[in-house]
């Protein structure tokens, strides 16, 4: 049986947020193609009252009758590109990994295997993982037609691809959070992925491949939104842009647009460059405060300690405060939190940050089998669900390669490594 469930977001005036459970509905629709998905979910969200639009967004884990259902003008969800050879080890480690769970004979390996599914983020990465720690052992309960599939895998590269796609897996984790507003590490999260994707010259030749196609596909794919921006320079550790300073200035720009336009008209508005924040101003203190050891993904992109400025008086000087402001917070604390305890200093620039995490309310759908999917917010895959071609899906779980199939009949096999 497969279900739909509804969650509404709603963040309060005063910094406050909650999650409200809608329900559980049971999808009663002859099939899950795209048209019927796509009405069945309109059909439970305009029974609230709710439609999707630019501020609502749905965006799923990568269960392809979800992207389907509400991709625009959708023939083709990724088209076959390189990394062959490491498209080959996966097919090996695949084939492997289902002979041995359909045998029955993981029960004499020390650890379970992980079968791939399409329908997980970073799924590869699992079930490569897990194949890697028993490499050593599984050939001990193989017959001779899987044994020539695991002379096909290079241990080596096998462990040179796990290490490499481990900060992708604890990008997701980062990325997929529930309880509180996580828009600000976006950029410097995608940032961090791309100088990931940095060639190193004693890599071997198979990962670099891969890293310049996922390096590509981040840039092509992962698609900023003016909010990405402005909640960055809207987060006290990530204000000065010290892992994308190219951004800087135009995050620096949007927030001072928005801030501007909130202003009193009766108030004279000097014409500042947006690059220029320490205009007429004198150092005072310098912070040297330094970040303790963390495993939090998103403290590699925090700021370095920066020097203390007093600027002079300007209908700005909210916006160059901020940026000025010396202060640490724990790199785990709700950025909710801070701006309510800095509503008083910086009113305008908390109720933009309030704007923006209201807008940020989510949903979570799945039309997966008793399992609910959650969503991430992403504007680049909201649609105008009318507009969405009918795809067929091709649902062998076996074929890894084949994701999508469009209605001119072009079967050309996608890239596994695409879902990063």
């Amino acid at each position: 049986l497969s279900y739909c469930g509804l969650v509404l977001r709603h963040i309060t005036i005063d910094f406050n947020s909650y999650n409200f459970i809608l329900g559980c509905f049971l999808y009663d629709a002859e099939t899950q193609s795209s048209n019927n998905v796509r009405m069945f979910v309109n059909e439970k969200l305009s029974s609230f009252g709710l439609n999707l639009n630019n501020s609502i967004f749905v965006v799923t884990d990568n269960e392809n009758k979800m992207r389907t259902a509400f991709k625009d003008k959708c023939k083709k969800l990724i088209k076959k590109r390189g990394c062959e050879k490491i498209q080959n080890l996966f097919g090996n480690v695949k084939r492997i990994v289902t002979h041995v769970r359909r045998s029955h004979q993981q029960m004499k390996l020390k650890q379970k295997l992980e079968l791939y599914s399409d329908t997980r983020f970073n799924g590869a990465f699992y079930m490569l993982n897990v194949f890697r720690n028993v490499y050593d052992d599984i050939g001990g309960i193989l017959n001779d037609n899987y044994m020539n599939y695991l002379i096909g895998v290079d241990k080596y590269i096998l462990e040179e691809l796990c290490g490499f796609l481990k900060r992708f897996d604890q990008a997701i984790d980062e990325l997929s959070e529930q309880e509180k507003p996580n828009m600000h590490k976006f950029l410097p999260i995608r940032q961090l992925l791309l100088n990931h994707c940095n060639l190193k010259s004693d890599e071997c030749l198979e990962l670099q491949e891969l890293k310049i196609f996922l390096g590509e596909r981040i840039k092509t794919a992962w698609i900023l939104q003016d909010q990405h921006y402005m909640c960055t320079l809207l987060h006290p550790l990530l204000k000065n842009f010290d892992i994308a300073p190219n951004e800087r200035a135009k995050a620096f720009d949007l927030v001072k647009k928005e801030l501007l336009a909130r202003v009193s008209s009766s108030h004279t508005i000097a014409n500042t460059s947006s690059g220029n924040i320490n205009t007429t101003t004198t150092t005072t203190t310098t912070n040297t405060t330094t970040s303790l050891a963390s495993n939090d993904l998103l403290s590699f992109c925090f700021d370095r300690p920066q020097q203390k400025i007093i600027s002079n008086s300007t209908p700005l000087n909210e916006l160059y405060d901020y940026m000025t402001l010396d202060v640490q917070i724990n790199e785990c604390d709700d950025i909710l939190s801070f701006w309510k305890a800095n509503v008083k200093s910086f009113p305008t620039l908390s109720a933009i940050n309030l704007k923006i995490s209201t807008e940020q309310s989510k949903r979570r759908l799945s039309t997966i089998d008793l399992q609910p999917v959650p969503f991430v917010d992403n504007h680049s895959n909201l649609t105008s669900p009318s507009a969405t071609k009918e795809t067929k899906i091709i649902d062998d779980r076996d074929c890894d390669m084949n994701i999508t199939e469009n209605t001119d009949n072009n079967d050309e096999p996608c890239n596994i490594w695409s879902d990063f």
